[in-house]
């Protein structure tokens, strides 16, 4: 439970990742007709599964909207960001803040770990999964330029694979977001419905060169 100044217990909405399980490259029917399998095993509701809209991801996501209904919902990340703030005490929505869909999905993750409200659980392995969120790179510009974190491209340049693992981690929280218009913050609601500042994991203030 998390607790407020006083030590009394407080409720928070919160996200744990359980499991996450790849899935083999294929042709687009086979991919979709296997999330769709996992999908209807797992209990997942059209509403409530994500996937890619961007390369080959595009076909799968028009194959899953017609096979399971209009709800699935499709991410490109070089769409414009969304006017939903990501914590409370954030100054600027992400359309006013970043640059890109992709920067605020990424910047989310990292907001909601900073507030304690996404966790991950001890049966998922931390490598690659770590690896790829921490060497993610972003910049921050000067003058009225958004923050942006870089392009795929640009990390795979380095010698990177494609950080797999992480987009799925970031689309699975921009839809439970989206989709719950969940807004974190750095206070902890007590039962009495007040709010206690709460140390965080990570203070908001910190700044990165990383994610």
């Amino acid at each position: 439970m998390f607790k407020n100044a006083k030590g009394d217990r407080a409720h928070r909405f919160v996200l744990q990742i359980e499991q996450i399980v790849p899935l083999a490259k294929g042709a687009t029917d086979a991919l979709a007709e296997e999330i769709i399998q996992k999908s209807r095993a797992l209990m997942i509701k059209p509403d409530h599964l994500a996937v890619d809209r961007t390369g080959n991801g595009a076909g799968v996501h028009d194959l899953l909207r017609a096979r399971l209904g209009q709800q699935v919902t499709g991410f490109n990340g070089s769409e414009s960001c969304t006017t939903l703030k990501i914590l409370e005490d954030d100054l600027m929505t992400p359309f006013e803040e970043y640059s890109y869909l992709t920067s605020e999905m990424y910047f989310g993750v990292k907001k909601w770990l900073d507030v304690g409200a996404l966790r991950f659980s001890s049966a998922i392995s931390a490598d690659p999964l770590f690896r790829e969120f921490s060497g993610r790179r972003y910049v921050i510009p000067t003058g009225r330029a958004k923050t942006r974190v870089e392009s795929k491209k640009d990390y795979k340049s380095r010698g990177n694979r494609s950080p797999d693992r992480a987009d799925s981690v970031v689309m699975l929280l921009q839809l439970v977001r989206t989709y719950e218009q969940v807004t974190q913050s750095h206070t902890a609601s007590s039962t009495g419905g007040s709010s206690e500042r709460y140390t965080p994991r990570v203070g908001h203030t910190d700044t990165f060169d990383y994610l």
